[in-house]
């Protein structure tokens, strides 16, 4: 036996235990269409508002249906709910018909939650990142907290829900092309389009 066939043969024989575990969060939620109409038309109503269905929401409805071990990446125009779907719509859905908690983090405090937690996990939520500041220094280093967010993401298998008004392109620009690469990665992403239902 050649060197070529001893290392196949190892290969072969230790494969079960080199495939990696996969940790993802994953969820299968049945009716999640009717259950996000339902949440966002009640949660609406509380406030003196109408729901208006934006066809994006079919694909957020998909996700609810099957995530796949991904998270959720809102962006698009001001206005059209993208807060209002993650903190009032989803969290509650997945708190009754999953039993997990989402954890939510406003963008302008990304930089104090990575400081406090460095290995992040479970269910997180950061709402309208690109509003906070692009880096904060801890423990002498400069870091870029979404970035760093999204690596940490990555490496623990976190579910991350992120909501923006940015584009890919303005991603880009600010956090470079990685952190770009680790939302698709790890994100199925929702462009929402239209005009703002706040005019």
């Amino acid at each position: 036996m050649n060197n070529s066939e001893q290392i196949a043969a190892i290969y072969k024989r230790f494969q079960n235990t080199l495939q990696p575990i996969d940790r993802r969060i994953k969820f299968k939620i049945p009716h999640a269409k009717e259950l996000l109409k339902v949440f966002a038309e009640n949660y609406l109503k509380t406030r003196g508002l109408n729901f208006t269905y934006l066809p994006e929401y079919d694909q957020i409805a998909e996700w609810l249906a099957d995530n796949k071990g991904k998270g959720l990446f809102l962006f698009g125009n001001c206005g059209l709910g993208k807060t209002m779907i993650v903190r009032h719509v989803i969290t509650p859905i997945l708190l009754i018909y999953t039993d997990k908690v989402v954890k939510h983090i406003d963008a302008v405090k990304l930089g104090d939650f990575i400081y406090s937690n460095p290995k992040i996990g479970g269910l997180i939520s950061v709402d309208d990142v690109g509003t906070e500041s692009l880096e904060k220094v801890i423990y002498g280093d400069r870091i870029i907290p979404f970035s760093e967010f999204m690596d940490s993401c990555e490496k623990n298998d976190a579910l991350p829900i992120i909501t923006t008004n940015l584009t890919a392109k303005q991603i880009v620009e600010r956090y470079g092309d990685r952190t770009l690469d680790r939302i698709k990665s790890t994100c199925v992403r929702i462009c929402l389009t239209g005009d703002s239902f706040r005019s």
